[in-house]
C-alpha cells in the first residue's frame, strides 16, 4: 500500500492497544514504525534498476523486521517514555513493523516477505496499492483519537472495529479476485485456450473492477477487464509474446533478470529491427490502462547493435495517463 496508509495503520494499531499506557507518543511511534520499511525507496537514488530490484525487499522481510522490533522498542522506551514498559514499546514496534509487509502482500506489486529464506516475490491479489475505502477508516480512527471528549475505551474499541472492518475488506477483495478469475476461465475454456497462468489485478481505487491477465500454452497473453458487480463477456486483447535469440539474450542480462523478478514472470516481449540494429521491448503485463488495455505501465527497452550486442537498457516511458478518462472508464465498467 502507499506510505500514508502504512503510517495510518501503524498509528491505528497503537490506538487500538497501546494508547492508554503509552499516550500520544505511542501513536506517533506506531506511525513511525509503520513508515520504516518504506525507507528502502532511497535505493532510487542509486538507480532505477536498484529500485526495481530492492524495493519491498529485505526491509519488508518479517524475519528482518522481527530483529529490528526490539531495537525500535528500546528507542521508544529510552527516549519517549521511561516510565512505561520496554515490552510494550517492543510489542507496538513489532506489530506496526510486521503488518506493513503483510498489508503489502495483499497488493499485486510483490513483496519479499520471507527474505532471506527465499528471495521470491509474493503477492496475493486483493486490493489496489491506493484504495480510499481502506485508508479513510484508518484516518477516522486518528481523528477520533484527537477528540479528547471520547474515552480511552471508546477510542480503543473504535480502532479495533476499524482494524476488523479493513481486514474484512481485504478478504472481500480476495474473493472478488477469485470471482473474476472464475468468470475468465469459464469464458476462455470453451474457446479452446489452454491457460498456463492467470491473475486478476485490481484496477485503481476499487476491488470490483479487475484486469485479468491470462498466459496460454504458447506463452501469449490475453488481457481484459471484468466487473464483479456487473459481469459481462470480457473483451480480451491478445498480446503476442515473441521469441527470438536476441530476446533471450536480453532476458539473460542482469537488467532482464531484474525485470523478470519485478514482473513476477508476467512479461511480454517483442523485437523490432532499427537502422542501428535491434530494439527489444519487455512489458509487465500486470498493470495497464482501463481505457486502453494494450497500454502498459511498466516496461523496459533494450537497444542492440547490428551484431546483437546490448548497447543500453532503460525503463520505457509510461504512457500519458489521463486520470479523468481513466476514472470515467472504471466507472462505466463497474
Amino acid at each position: 500500500m502507499d506510505t500514508i496508509t502504512q503510517i495510518a495503520l501503524g498509528a491505528t494499531i497503537a490506538e487500538a492497544g497501546f494508547r492508554e499506557k503509552l499516550g500520544v507518543k505511542g501513536i506517533i511511534f506506531g506511525g513511525i514504525c509503520g513508515l520504516l520499511p518504506d525507507l528502502d525507496i532511497v535505493v532510487r537514488l542509486q538507480s532505477e534498476w536498484a529500485y526495481l530490484q530492492y524495493h519491498r525487499g529485505i526491509s519488508h522481510s518479517v524475519f528482518f523486521l522481527t530483529l529490528i522490533a526490539p531495537m525500535m522498542g528500546y528507542l521508544g522506551y529510552r527516549y519517549l517514555g521511561k516510565k512505561s514498559n520496554f515490552t510494550l514499546w517492543t510489542a507496538l514496534a513489532f506489530l506496526a513493523l510486521v503488518t506493513h509487509p503483510i498489508l503489502d502482500l495483499f497488493t499485486s506489486y510483490g513483496t519479499q516477505l520471507l527474505a532471506p529464506w527465499t528471495w521470491e516475490k509474493l503477492a496475493i491479489d486483493a486490493i489496489p496499492i491506493i484504495d480510499f475505502f481502506y485508508t479513510v477508516p484508518l484516518f477516522l480512527v486518528l481523528l477520533s483519537g484527537s477528540m479528547h471528549f471520547f474515552s480511552y475505551k471508546f477510542r480503543r474499541n473504535f480502532a479495533l472495529a476499524v482494524l476488523f472492518i479493513t481486514s474484512s475488506y481485504i478478504g472481500c477483495g480476495y474473493l472478488q479476485a477469485q470471482k473474476a478469475i472464475s468468470i475468465a476461465k469459464n469464458q476462455l475454456i470453451p474457446d479452446n485456450i489452454k491457460i498456463e497462468k492467470i491473475r486478476a489485478v485490481p484496477s485503481l481505487l476499487n476491488i470490483f473492477l479487475w484486469r485479468v491477465v491470462v498466459q496460454d500454452d504458447q506463452t501469449n497473453f490475453h488481457v481484459g477487464f471484468i466487473s464483479t458487480l456487473n459481469p459481462k463477456p470480457i473483451a480480451f486483447h491478445t498480446v503476442i509474446n515473441e521469441k527470438h535469440p536476441l530476446i533471450q539474450k536480453a532476458l539473460d542480462s542482469h537488467q532482464g533478470k531484474v525485470f523478470q523478478c519485478f514482473s513476477m514472470g508476467l512479461l511480454s516481449a517483442k523485437i523490432k529491427k532499427t537502422s542501428q540494429g535491434y530494439r527489444i521491448f519487455l512489458c509487465d503485463m500486470r498493470y495497464g490502462l482501463v481505457k486502453d488495455p494494450s497500454q502498459h505501465i511498466f516496461g523496459v527497452i533494450f537497444d542492440l547493435n547490428q551484431e546483437g550486442k546490448i548497447k543500453s537498457a532503460y525503463r520505457s516511458p509510461r504512457p500519458p495517463i489521463r486520470f479523468q478518462e481513466e476514472l470515467q472508464a472504471i466507472w462505466e465498467n463497474l
